[in-house]
């Protein structure tokens, strides 16, 4: 259909006019899910580099994409309300999340070391 409406409007400068047709429908995918104790295989296996493990801890405790994961900045974390501003997510739009519990203590040794790299 792209393909006759181009040739119609930008070779042939005609009106491609009306046509009777169905288009394909796409197959709706059902989304993968992983298991508790797989999620906890991945976890566990990412606590081997402490940025990594901290991010997919991030992305699993928030249900963040990693797109939105990997765009998160200082200023978009609020510890003091508990939540996080994820900017420019799905459809660009901005949203707040929860700050998982259990990345609490962990995020705040990240932006310390990275605040005394920062510095020195």
């Amino acid at each position: 259909m792209c393909a006759l409406a181009f040739l119609y409007k930008m070779v042939l400068w005609q009106p491609l006019g009306r046509i009777a047709s169905t288009r394909c429908k796409r197959p709706k995918r059902v989304p993968t899910v992983l298991s508790q104790s797989k999620v906890c295989r991945v976890l566990t296996a990412l606590d081997e580099h402490p940025t990594l493990g901290l991010l997919g801890q991030l992305l699993y405790g928030a249900g963040l994409r990693v797109g939105e994961g990997r765009a998160l900045r200082v200023m978009d974390i609020d510890f003091d309300r508990r939540q996080m501003l994820v900017r420019g997510g799905k459809g660009d739009k901005d949203r707040a999340v929860p700050l998982p519990a259990a990345c609490d203590e962990r995020l705040r040794e990240h932006l310390g070391r990275l605040r005394e790299q920062h510095e020195r």
